[in-house]
């Protein structure tokens, strides 16, 4: 069984890193939304909202870069 390292160098190489980065900004909005939605836990969802735009800004940065 592979390690999860190796699965997600496997989803990299597969996809692109800019693609599994921009999928993981999409994951938190949507956590961000459901812990606002349904359990009103504002709390939580901003920092769900938070780690999206670190991310994203990450994305950006290496989608510069080129790779």
């Amino acid at each position: 069984m592979a390690t999860f390292s190796e699965q997600l160098e496997t989803m990299i190489d597969n996809a692109t890193l800019d693609t599994v980065l921009d999928t993981l900004v999409d994951i938190c909005h949507g956590k961000a939304e459901h812990l606002e939605s349904n359990w009103q836990d504002r709390n939580a969802a901003k920092a769900w909202m938070r780690a999206a735009k670190r991310i994203d800004s990450a994305r950006a940065a290496i989608h510069s870069l080129a790779l």
